[in-house]
């Protein structure tokens, strides 16, 4: 047990060091790195969610066509007669069960696209913000949100981000 626990003693800063990039490490290669496997993720979802809302776009085409025979919604049949409305009624049902099929294939699709495009949205705004004693405009320029005066406690005649406060 000794024999583990000083393995692990030994491994765990190795461990934390590799971890999230950090001021001193190239954060700028490991957040374009991430952007470009997002954006081959997102073209790779893009190919595979095509077809899908091609077919789902060529379905309610269809049901529109389906729907236009009784616009009411409902078929109204011959007193004492409601089979001439089955056939109807199972192609609209039939139907339904299509497009809630190729729905569930397609929102996981757009969710994740969603989601990998507000991370590429955050990853252009982290790129371009600049880190502490870098010169700025204003806040939003500072990685930490602190364009100042102020530059390790001494004054300057130009703004600088400041570091973020720990």
């Amino acid at each position: 047990m000794k024999l583990i626990s000083r393995i692990l003693i030994c491994f765990v800063p190795l461990l934390a060091a590799a971890g999230a990039p950090g001021e001193g490490s190239d954060w700028r290669s490991v957040l374009e790195g991430e952007k470009a496997k997002n954006a081959q993720r997102m073209t790779a979802i893009e190919e595979r969610g095509g077809p899908i809302a091609a077919q789902l776009r060529q379905l309610s085409a269809i049901v529109d066509r389906h729907n236009a025979q009784h616009p009411s919604g409902t078929c109204e049949y011959p007193d004492g007669h409601p089979e001439v409305c089955t056939p109807w009624v199972k192609e609209g049902n039939a139907l339904e069960r299509k497009r809630q099929t190729l729905r569930s294939q397609l929102i996981p699709l757009v969710d994740e696209l969603d989601r990998l495009k507000a991370r590429n949205a955050e990853i252009d705004k982290q790129l371009a913000c600049r880190r502490a004693l870098q010169p700025c405009s204003e806040n939003s320029d500072c990685c930490s949100g602190n364009c100042a005066l102020f530059a390790d406690g001494r004054l300057t005649d130009a703004h600088v981000c400041q570091p973020a406060s720990r």
